[in-house]
């Protein structure tokens, strides 16, 4: 129901810097410090078109549904929006909970489609983006476990189920690894990010809204499209080096979320299914490119991990060496993919330039790559 600004596929991105709409470049990649402007620009572009949507579909309610627009709160509610200062509707926009609600009216069906009575979602949508919409947004991420967001909490599932949350609490209660103890371990891991490499560090705000930390998820960590800008993190990781791996994986899915919200990678009918390298896992095509992605994230991690940190070097090489040896192998398994998009052609090429790069500094350093020992998270 409410509108996205249309563009032409591959239109909105393109490598070697050249124009492309909002100018955005993609040779980068938007790997931390890489290519700053980039990464603002997609952020800037991305957020402002989410508005668009907002206020196009507001006027469309209000036009359609006034009574119920202003019954819910949802009339005042936008016009506080509109005269808010553009830092703020900017915190707002990429909050995960807004990302969710806007994704949920977009997939309305007409308004007159919609039959009245209590099966019809308008009046509880428009509720929650009232209340939304009026939020105070943290500068930075939290940290949560089961009080989340409503929306979020239905977001969320089938990757993990808020249900039995009394008697979830209740074990809690008898947990060491309490939530205020998250907190100082994710502070802490992020600490170490900072001192390896501060530009990921800085990212993770960006893109990083919400942290759910679970004792009883069952993967290490988890995240999806469908909730980005928040990311699921389990009590599994047994080192500060491991919370920090699982963290800055989360945080480059969220820099993929918002380069395919930008512009598609991938084409959506792509049937193949591949077998990831680092855990043995299968995943269609859109998955395998995002593990592809994500591993290049984290072997920078751990090359620069191995260059600050004696105290984590024997894990940062065998992360590493493991990584690289994956990273070899999936190169290998798209150069001839039939599945990219033209942007996403473009990226991958940027992507195997810069693999290619590290993966010769890593033949350098300790002469081979060792797959046996590439199993991790994802």
């Amino acid at each position: 129901m409410l509108h996205h600004t249309t563009h032409a596929r591959g239109s909105s991105l393109h490598g070697d810097g050249a124009p492309a709409a909002g100018d955005i470049r993609t040779a980068g990649l938007f790997l931390p410090g890489v290519d700053p402007f980039a990464t603002d620009r997609l952020l800037d572009y991305l957020w402002r078109r989410r508005q668009a949507s907002l206020l196009a579909g507001a006027m469309t309610l209000r036009a359609a549904v006034p009574d119920l627009a202003h019954r819910t709160g949802f009339t005042a509610a936008i016009e506080a929006f509109r005269g808010a200062p553009s830092g703020q509707r900017r915190a707002l926009l990429e909050h995960p909970c807004l990302r969710i609600w806007l994704g949920q009216m977009t997939r309305l069906p007409r308004l007159d489609s919609l039959a009245p009575g209590p099966d019809n979602p308008l009046p509880a949508l428009l509720a929650d983006g009232a209340r939304l919409l009026s939020q105070l947004v943290p500068a930075t991420y939290v940290v949560q476990r089961y009080d989340v967001d409503p929306l979020l909490a239905a977001a969320v599932p089938p990757s993990y189920r808020f249900d039995n949350l009394d008697a979830k609490r209740r074990r809690d209660e008898t947990n060491p690894y309490s939530l205020a103890f998250a907190r100082e371990v994710i502070a802490a891991a992020l600490q170490r990010v900072a001192e390896a490499w501060p530009a990921a560090r800085e990212d993770f705000d960006r893109y990083v809204k919400i942290v759910v930390h679970l004792p009883d998820v069952e993967s290490r960590s988890c995240s999806a499209a469908r909730f980005a800008g928040a990311i699921l993190l389990s009590a599994d990781d047994e080192t500060l080096l491991a919370v920090a791996e699982s963290l800055v994986h989360e945080c480059g899915h969220q820099i993929l979320y918002c380069v395919m919200e930008a512009d598609p990678l991938i084409v959506e009918t792509a049937p193949r299914s591949f077998t990831l390298p680092w855990s043995g896992a299968q995943r269609d095509a859109y998955g395998y490119f995002h593990a592809t992605y994500i591993y290049l994230i984290l072997a920078l991690l751990f090359e620069k991990v191995l260059d600050r940190h004696a105290s984590d070097r024997e894990q940062a090489l065998g992360r590493l060496s493991a990584i690289a040896a994956g990273l070899d192998r999936a190169l290998a398994d798209f150069a001839e993919a039939d599945f990219f998009t033209e942007t996403g052609r473009s990226f991958f090429e940027n992507l195997a330039d810069h693999a290619g790069r590290l993966l010769a500094r890593c033949h350098q350093r300790f002469g081979g790559l060792q797959p046996e020992n590439a199993h991790g998270p994802h």
